[in-house]
Order: structure tokens, then sequence, then C-alpha cells
């Protein structure tokens, strides 16, 4: 989404010239240049928040919808693979989570350590890298709002 900041008669004029599909309705009034940054991000957050919480609810009931369709993964072995290839559409990984270790690419095959060793990466880091490059969507969300208790869960596209 963006939010745009401005005086109102410039913003008026702006918006009837836009075409970006994701502008949303609203603004900041006022001059930008004299606010506090902090504060003008305090400003927008409460505009695209409910635009966030309302995506991020919709994939979970998508999630939830879909079992027992076979486009759900809930283990690492198979994500990180599926994500490597494109294959993932929605991506949830635990915010607070940490999964090292590497992956083969050659063999499709992941190792995981209890702690980060030389050579490692974390493996939701990964994961989420490729599905954003291969334009899926990622939810970086506390542990409680996961779809399931797990590091991460993921929606296929095939």
């Amino acid at each position: 989404p963006l939010v745009m900041a401005g005086v109102d008669h410039l913003q008026s004029i702006y918006r009837e010239a836009n075409t970006y599909p994701h502008f949303v309705p609203g603004g900041i009034s006022g001059n930008p240049d004299l606010a506090d940054i902090r504060h003008l991000h305090e400003k927008a957050w409460k505009i695209v928040e409910p635009i966030f919480q309302g995506r991020r609810k919709k994939a979970v009931e998508r999630y939830h919808n879909s079992q027992g369709m076979g486009i759900l993964g809930r283990d690492l072995d198979v994500i990180v693979p599926a994500s490597a290839e494109g294959r993932i559409d929605t991506l949830f990984v635990d915010a607070g989570a940490h999964v090292w270790g590497t992956y083969d690419s050659e063999s499709r095959t992941i190792t995981r350590h209890d702690e980060e060793q030389a050579g490692d990466g974390d493996l939701l880091d990964l994961a989420t890298v490729n599905t954003l490059q291969a334009g899926g969507a990622v939810f970086d969300l506390r542990r409680e709002d996961m779809p399931e208790d797990l590091p991460a869960a993921a929606i296929f596209r095939y």
C-alpha cells in the first residue's frame, strides 16, 4: 500500500493523476518536510495496519480451508525445496524462530543443526527469500498467530 503525505490541495491533484493500484484512500495531511519521521510512520501505520491484518487473516483462513487438499506444507524438508522451485504461493514463518542448517539443491535435502555452525544459514530465511523471489506471499508472524504450531507452514501453488 502507498500512503501519501502532503498538503491537501496537492494530494487531491495527485490522486486524480495516480494510477497505482495500491494507493490507499485517505492520507496524511500537512507538509511532510516539517514532520518528524517517527510521527509520519505512526500515522501511516494506522492507515495500513488494517490492510495487512486483513490480508493475514484471509491467508490463515485459506490455509485452514485447504486442509486435506494436498497443497499444504508443514515440514521444512518439503517447504525449503518447494521454495527453491518456486512452488510456494503463501509462506507463514514464525518471526521468533531460527532453523539453522544447509540446503543441497542437487539432492533437494536439508541438514539441520541445533545451533548455528560454520556454513549454516537460517532455513526459514532461505524459504522466505525464495518465496518472495518467485512472487509468493510471506507472512512473518508471532508464534501464536501461526496457522499451526510450527516454525513454518506453506500453501503450495501445485
